[in-house]
């Protein structure tokens, strides 16, 4: 007969459902292996057994630890606060086996945090072909939205439609849950806001790795965030779409991903982008497609790079779209400013008729600004002359400074040509002064 425990460590309640009796269970006065638990009030510790069980796990306030092992669940975990902690995220295994797509593995509301676990879907259930909000990972809300210091750090999901997914006020009906009460009762939250995501790795997604697709965020911070996805062509890997302002974003990697359009900020505001690596990323349409979509927004990135990529005809880095310039009698200024601009290992880039590395979308007339203060590139002969052209369209983007590789040096190290299509600095040693480029010379 199966049996699982549920420990709780002021009354040490116990139902047994779990095939394996080795099960951890920890109290106030006994193993310390999982530290500061032990000591919390009204704290619950969930142990199942070792391997597979059909339990559901379920949690609305309290803290959950789940020790190393692999468990199937077949109902979402619902979180509104409190804490879910695995033994890491290579060691608690947890696999949803739902028939329902619509239904996330996790919900998780308020003030939750959650580490240390992976979180994935039963293999078969991901088809390749979800939608937006389907087989979703974890959904930043529930009856309130995750906010004000949560937490979810070392954490994995892999083998899912989209990884986390932030849409706004939605009917929990709309993810396959059946909620009593009034329709206000019905309706869950997930607006997700000065919130922190830490050390999070997103793998074999079929539609996104983070979908934030919702009418306003403010201050959330992502640190080390990995999204990889060969085993599916998806439609993005990164979305940020729908008024997300002040924004954090250490070190945003996409790797080894097929996609539509790999990363999307729409109506971002002044965000802060410490870096933004794309590394071994291709577009599914190979033509007039863009890598990273950026569309009435603004802000900073400190490192652009691009590694081991083959681009093609007619392909952007950057497509850029501005055509609303207000919104509810506010104006916004749109700019994007890149500290360091950097290819390595980029492939076919003398074959690739009209590549860009910014471009505006067609009909756009309203003026963009863009910044590059660094620009460094690895290519061989062939190439060099293309990497060095800076290829742009310049229709209404107005560059404030266009980086070089080198802004000081002798004249034998000084570029042979412009490059940039505006004038530019180039501090000569050996002549003691600084020169600009005219459009034909330097003088």
């Amino acid at each position: 007969m199966k049996k699982s425990i549920i420990c709780a460590v002021s009354c040490f309640l116990c139902l047994l459902t779990a095939v394996n009796t080795s099960l951890i269970c920890a109290s106030a006065a006994g193993d310390d292996r999982y530290g500061r638990y032990q000591e919390m009030d009204n704290m619950q510790i969930l142990s199942l057994s070792h391997g597979s069980t059909d339990a559901a796990i379920k949690a609305s306030v309290g803290h959950i630890y789940i020790p190393a092992g692999t468990y199937v669940i077949t109902e979402p975990i619902v979180l509104n606060s409190g804490n879910l902690v695995g033994a890491g995220m290579d060691k608690t295994v947890i696999i949803a086996d739902f028939e329902d797509p619509k239904q996330p593995i996790v919900l998780a509301g308020y003030k939750t945090s959650i580490s240390n676990i992976q979180l994935r879907y039963k293999d078969g259930l991901v088809t390749g072909k979800e939608n937006r909000g389907e087989r979703v990972g974890i959904f930043t809300g529930n009856t309130m939205t995750l906010q004000k210091g949560a937490s979810i750090k070392n954490v994995k999901l892999t083998n899912v439609g989209t990884g986390f997914y932030s849409p706004g006020d939605i009917l929990s009906s709309q993810l396959g849950i059946e909620q009593a009460g009034t329709e206000e009762d019905k309706e869950l939250s997930a607006v997700c806001y000065s919130a922190a995501f830490e050390n999070i790795v997103v793998d074999n997604f079929s539609f996104a790795g983070i979908d934030f697709t919702t009418h306003s965020r403010t201050g959330n911070v992502f640190d080390n965030i990995y999204l990889s996805s060969d085993k599916y062509a998806c439609e993005s890997a990164f979305v940020f779409k729908g008024g997300e302002s002040e924004t954090s974003i250490s070190l945003l990697t996409v790797a080894d991903t097929r996609a539509v359009t790999p990363v999307v900020f729409e109506a971002a505001n002044a965000l802060d982008i410490d870096a933004l690596a794309l590394r071994n990323v291709s577009l599914i349409d190979k033509k007039k497609s863009a890598y990273v979509y950026w569309n009435e927004s603004s802000g900073k990135i400190g490192h652009f790079s691009i590694n081991q990529m083959q681009v093609e005809s007619l392909q952007t880095l950057f497509e850029i779209d501005s055509s609303r310039l207000h919104t509810g009698g506010y104006n916004y200024m749109q700019y994007l400013r890149i500290e360091r601009f950097t290819l390595s290992a980029v492939r076919n880039m003398t074959y690739a008729n009209n590549f860009t590395y910014f471009r505006r979308s067609a009909g756009e007339t309203t003026p963009f600004y863009v910044t590059v203060n660094e620009y460094y590139y690895d290519a061989d002969l062939i190439e060099r002359e293309v990497f060095r052209s800076f290829p742009t369209s310049d229709k209404n983007l107005i560059y404030t400074k266009k980086g070089q590789i080198s802004t000081e040096g002798s004249t034998a190290l000084r570029p042979s040509v412009r490059l940039c299509p505006f004038y530019t600095e180039y501090k000569d040693t050996t002549l003691g002064k600084t020169v600009v480029w005219t459009g034909e010379e330097w003088k």
